[in-house]
């Protein structure tokens, strides 16, 4: 019989239990190093090299590292899926059913990516805090300006850009927005410069003065941070495999790294099935009693980084006009929705960027070649009619749209007069 251990891990303690010939044996120890030297030590003497245990928050990892880097082979297992029998629960007991079902080779062991992969998600998955946090204060600042009646965001595309923060630094040292925006401003704020002061309606109190300046402050430093963050992670990834994603619509630089860290090794996957389903992405299925299988929601039972970034980049390809990930889009919103649409468009991505992985193709948008003249054609078309017939054009649209409306709420009767009327107009 194989001796194998099973570790229950806890912040501050371990509780270790061996299975023997003779029988089991549980120990407690801390966490400390020296607790783990011992900890080791004693396995090392009942000849116990291979064991498993939970991945606990992120508690197991110093103790998974110590443990491989001393020469043992540890299995990381995942919390959900070794579950004890209901019933009483205490620690000795939880380390005593993870060391049985390992021995009885039911533990399916977790992927732990390597070092250099493990280095690679700190940095994206921080990103996404940062970025979350900057939001925070720009929602904060958006808030104090509505309340003080300052309409800045309806006149600009981004207050906290160049001339925004230009402007509210003005605000709040009260000085004539005239000046500012003769002496400091772009073109393109001169030009709009009459609009810009209407939009300022109120005025910024101490307090509200107080605040705003925080939340730039605290803007302008997260900027900062995420722009030496995307510096680090570009020096960190594989450089041909972010370039062969990021020709997929809806992804960048900056979401194909994270991608890329998430997936980590892609052939670890069979198909992509496979790694729809470990992203949670993939559908919940129900059947019971011989019935027809049905399916759900997302299982949602995977890597919430990963799914989180997919969906994100399918909401900004489905933008892209003309792309084959658009016409997907479109045709399962036709049939289930938005909702539904946009994660399946999710799936769609992952699907594309697992295979690219691994065939190490290039991205070819099959729809675009295929349309590419037709596409440009439209263009040129559109061009011309905008440029020449502009009046006409819109007079035809307005009517188009106006005889729509009037048929929703008005029978439309056929009626012998002058060629200028050519429909006479009934209420229902």
């Amino acid at each position: 019989m194989e001796r194998v251990f099973g570790m229950d891990v806890h912040k501050n303690v371990l509780v270790t239990t061996i299975i023997t010939e003779e029988g089991e044996e549980t120990r407690w120890s801390g966490v400390e190093a020296g607790d783990l030297k011992n900890l080791m030590e004693w396995l090392k003497e009942k000849n116990c090299l291979k064991g498993v245990m939970e991945s606990t928050g992120i508690y197991w990892v110093p103790i998974y590292v110590t443990l491989v880097d001393n020469g043992f082979q540890v299995t990381v297992a995942n919390a959900h899926q070794v579950k004890a029998i209901p019933g009483r629960k205490t620690d000795e007991l939880d380390s005593q059913w993870l060391a049985r079902i390992f021995s009885a080779g039911l533990v399916k062991p977790s992927y732990i990516p390597e070092k250099k992969i493990m280095e690679l998600r700190n940095l994206t998955r921080l990103r996404v805090a940062l970025l979350e946090e900057q939001t925070a204060f720009k929602n904060r600042a958006h808030k104090i300006l509505q309340i003080c009646n300052i309409r800045l965001a309806s006149k600009l595309s981004n207050i906290f850009g160049k001339d925004g923060q230009m402007l509210l630094n003005a605000l709040m040292k009260r000085e004539s927005i005239d000046e500012v925006i003769e002496k400091y401003g772009s073109k393109r704020l001169k030009a709009k410069k009459e609009e810009v002061k209407e939009s300022i309606l109120g005025v910024l109190n101490e307090t509200d003065i107080i605040q705003l300046k925080i939340c730039l402050e605290n803007i302008n430093r997260l900027e900062e941070q995420i722009r030496q963050l995307n510096a680090k992670i570009a020096t960190m990834v594989n450089k041909k495999d972010v370039e062969r994603i990021s020709k997929v619509p809806g992804l960048a630089e900056v979401s194909a790294s994270a991608v890329i860290a998430e997936i980590a090794d892609p052939r670890r996957f069979q198909n992509d099935k496979k790694i729809n389903s470990w992203s949670g992405l993939a559908p919940s299925t129900y059947q019971t009693g011989g019935k027809k299988p049905k399916s759900g929601h997302i299982t949602k039972k995977g890597n919430k980084w990963l799914r989180r970034t997919l969906v994100q980049c399918a909401k900004v390809a489905i933008k892209a006009r003309n792309s084959q990930i658009r016409q997907f889009y479109l045709r399962i919103r036709g049939r289930r929705g938005h909702n539904i649409a946009i994660v399946a468009t999710a799936r769609k991505l992952l699907d594309i960027i697992w295979h690219l992985l691994i065939t190490g193709e290039e991205y070819i948008d099959k729809h675009y070649e295929e349309n590419h003249d037709k596409i440009k054609e439209e263009d040129a078309q559109t061009s011309i009619r905008r440029g020449n017939t502009t009046t006409q054009t819109s007079r035809i649209h307005n009517h188009s749209t106006r005889l729509a409306w009037q048929k929703r709420f008005w029978k439309i009767h056929p009626k012998k007069r002058s060629d200028n009327d050519r429909f006479h107009i009934v209420p229902c």
